[in-house]
């Protein structure tokens, strides 16, 4: 039956396509910046334009077709977009499956709309054909499911919503153009191709132009136009493979088939990119370092040239994840912080350790933008910070946040060192709170251990001034006691 549906040409055209655009999403995994490289990308379609209407009539066109490019012109954009910004940080072998899986969802659209019928056979099809996508996120026979909530994969599944609506809008426009009188030696694929960038680019352009700097996109030609030109002409010839197919054979099918694709993009994966399709990916926690001071950034960019910046070494190796802790934090550039807040990664501030080896000073406002918040944590460093202490790390945080413009309130800090602490270690249904259920890891405070902190506390007005007195003025002494698992495993009195 879906030989009668689908011919021989059409199959091949739909695998070859589907080779082509593993290779295209590939190159845009492999580029340092994939929103840079998708805007470079727009240069061989723009210069296409302007040369279009000195070789096709225009009036050839159907007007419904020019109302289709709108839409689809949306899709496109928003494909572009997400595609980019999934890849930054997700592996290719679990972002592509998820973005391709437009065949599980397509026929429910193009029944309906675009009259289209699915047999048994094909429907059964289809289901092996998703199946089979979605299966190389399984390892001994388990698909993975925490890998679809994988870095990326919130885009993928954006990625996988626009490639539905571009594909309906795309069968619509070439069943027009198959049967509209055509007066040029360019096809009507290639034509409409052109037309859905141009009308994709004005939609992605401007999202991509947030994030990526004029300055930026500058070095990235420099060093990327020609790949990115290849890419273009990739790109291309595999979406006008599709666009013929789709002037004769039904799309539900055509999509099924082009999710061949998938079987070419995991083995780029593995072989070029050196992933680890349907292996377990590491969810155990990791801490490095990340832009501790201007000397290092400076060292790891004569290690990683091709880099953009420090955070992209660590992306290209995908371990800027959310189970992922950062040291220092103290010279992020915005783009690295709307990253890290992507990817759920956190920086562990870490004031005595920067202030001993004068690093620099890591600023909680910049980190916290509300645009991009990224998330913060604290800890005393035993390399080079001065204390085990964490209310002596308390009392520097303040110190250094007071020197970058921001006066975080005692609380603030106090709740960032417990249940905080225990949120970005992902422990705190575990610990960091006083809540049944949870151990008993219990830290006792005497906020008048000394003759200071007495002094200063009877001036205490509130918990806020008690806590801020400890912070400042507290050390050793001022641990009256320690229990672990509810066990008292030190008692100052008794000592």
């Amino acid at each position: 039956m879906l030989a009668a549906l689908v011919t021989t040409t059409e199959l091949s055209l739909v695998v070859l396509s589907a080779f082509l655009h593993a290779i295209w999403s590939a190159s845009i995994k492999g580029s340092r910046n994939p929103l840079g490289f998708n805007l470079l990308q727009l240069v061989p379609p723009i210069a296409a334009a302007c040369v279009l209407p000195f070789w096709v009539p225009l009036g050839d066109v159907p007007r419904a077709v020019w109302w289709i490019a709108i839409g689809t012109g949306v899709s496109h954009g928003f494909y572009f977009y997400w595609i980019a910004r999934a890849l930054e940080s997700g592996e290719l072998s679990v972002v592509y499956p998820i973005a391709r899986s437009a065949p599980a969802f397509l026929p429910l659209f193009a029944v309906p709309l675009l009259g289209e019928s699915v047999t048994a056979r094909g429907a059964l099809g289809i289901a092996v054909v998703v199946a089979g996508m979605w299966a190389v996120q399984a390892d001994a026979g388990v698909v993975g499911w925490q890998r679809f909530r994988a870095p990326g994969a919130k885009f993928a599944w954006l990625t996988l919503l626009a490639s539905i609506g571009y594909s309906l809008c795309d069968k619509a426009a070439m069943a027009r153009l198959n049967v509209a009188p055509w007066h040029s030696p360019i096809p009507p694929a290639a034509v409409y191709y052109v037309i859905l960038s141009i009308t994709g680019g004005l939609v992605f352009a401007p999202l991509a132009l947030r994030r990526v700097s004029r300055a930026d996109l500058a070095a990235l030609a420099r060093s990327e136009w020609r790949t990115a030109f290849l890419a273009a002409v990739i790109s291309f010839a595999s979406y006008a493979l599709i666009l013929q197919a789709l002037r004769t054979a039904p799309v539900s099918y055509v999509v099924a088939t082009r999710q061949i694709s998938v079987l070419f993009a995991v083995a780029i994966a593995a072989f070029h990119l050196h992933e680890r399709p349907s292996r377990l990916r590491p969810d155990a926690m990791m801490q490095t370092h990340l832009s501790e001071s201007p000397g290092e950034i400076a060292w790891i960019k004569t290690l990683f040239p091709n880099d953009k910046d420090y955070t992209a070494v660590y992306e290209r190796f995908g371990l800027v994840k959310d189970h992922s802790v950062f040291a220092h934090g103290v010279h992020l550039s915005d783009s690295e912080c709307q990253r890290l807040h992507d990817a759920g990664a956190t920086i562990a501030h870490c004031p005595t350790s920067n202030n001993f080896l004068g690093s620099g000073l890591m600023s909680m406002k910049h980190l916290g933008k509300k645009e991009r918040p990224v998330s913060v944590a604290l800890a005393t460093d035993v390399g080079g910070g001065t204390s085990y202490s964490m209310l002596a790390t308390l009392g520097e945080t303040y110190k250094v946040q007071m020197l970058t413009g921001y006066k975080p309130s005692a609380l603030e800090l106090f709740r960032l060192a417990t249940r905080g602490n225990a949120e970005r270690l992902r422990l705190d249904h575990e610990i960091g709170a006083l809540e049944t259920g949870k151990f008993a890891d219990i830290v006792v405070l005497d906020p008048k251990a000394t003759p200071l902190l007495a002094a200063r506390q009877d001036l205490s007005q509130s918990l806020e001034d008690m806590l801020f007195a400890l912070m400042i003025l507290g050390d050793d002494r001022a641990i009256r006691a320690t229990y672990v698992a509810g066990e008292k495993v030190h008692d100052r009195l008794s000592a």
